[in-house]
C-alpha cells in the first residue's frame, strides 16, 4: 500500500542525495522535506511557501514534520461530507493546534512534510505497513526527540465520503492502526 510507495519515493531521494544529483541543487538531508499528498489532494497554491519558514533557522532546526490543516473539497454533497469538513476543522483548530505549543502534533495522512534528516534517523523504512502509518510515523519521529508543527496557515482539501458503508470501513481501519500504534506509549 501507501507506506510502501512512499518507502520507495525515500530511498529514491535518499539515493539521489548520496549522488549529488543536479537536480537537488546541491542540498543536503537537513535542507529537503518531502511532502506526501493523497491523489484526491489539492493543496492551497501559497502552500509551500507557508510551510517552508517552519523548517528554516536554527530554532526549527528540531522540527522534523509539519502537518497543514485539510478541508473537505465536497463538503456541500451531504451532511456526511459537511460533518467530516466540521471534524477535520475541528480536530486541526482545536487539537493540532494546541499539542503545536508542545511539538507534538499528528502528522496526518494528507498534507505531511516530513525532513529528509528526520525520516534518515530512523534508520528502517519510515513508513511501516500500520493501517496509520502516519501516526505511527509521527511517534517514531518524537520518540528520537523530533519535533512535529502545525501550521495553521494553510490547508490541503480532500474528498470526503458521501456515503456511510464506506466512511464506516474507513474509520474502522482508522481505529484498528491506532491500536497497532499503542506499541509506543512505554516510551512515549
Amino acid at each position: 500500500g501507501k507506506g510502501a510507495v512512499l518507502n520507495h519515493a525515500f530511498a529514491l531521494v535518499c539515493w539521489m542525495v548520496a549522488r549529488r544529483d543536479p537536480r537537488l541543487g546541491g542540498r543536503g538531508a537537513d535542507e529537503i522535506v518531502i511532502g506526501v499528498m493523497d491523489a484526491d489532494g489539492q493543496l492551497e497554491t501559497d502552500a509551500l511557501t507557508k510551510v517552508a519558514p517552519y523548517f528554516s533557522g536554527r530554532r526549527n532546526a528540531r522540527v522534523g514534520g509539519v502537518q497543514i490543516g485539510v478541508r473537505i473539497a465536497n463538503a456541500t454533497t451531504n451532511l456526511l461530507t459537511l460533518m467530516q469538513d466540521i471534524e477535520f476543522v475541528g480536530f486541526s483548530a482545536l487539537v493540532q493546534d494546541s499539542r503545536n505549543s508542545f511539538g507534538s502534533v499528528g502528522l496526518g495522512g494528507n498534507g505531511q512534510f516530513t525532513r529528509l534528516s528526520a525520516l534518515q534517523q530512523l534508520r528502517r523504512d519510515p513508513w511501516t505497513a500500520c493501517l496509520s502509518e502516519d501516526l505511527d510515523l509521527s511517534l517514531s519521529l518524537a520518540e528520537i526527540g523530533w519535533k512535529i508543527r502545525y501550521c495553521p496557515a494553510t490547508f490541503v482539501a480532500q474528498q470526503g465520503l458521501p456515503q456511510l458503508w464506506p466512511l464506516l470501513r474507513q474509520r474502522a481501519r482508522w481505529v484498528q492502526g491506532h491500536y497497532q500504534c499503542w506499541r509506543h506509549v512505554g516510551s512515549i
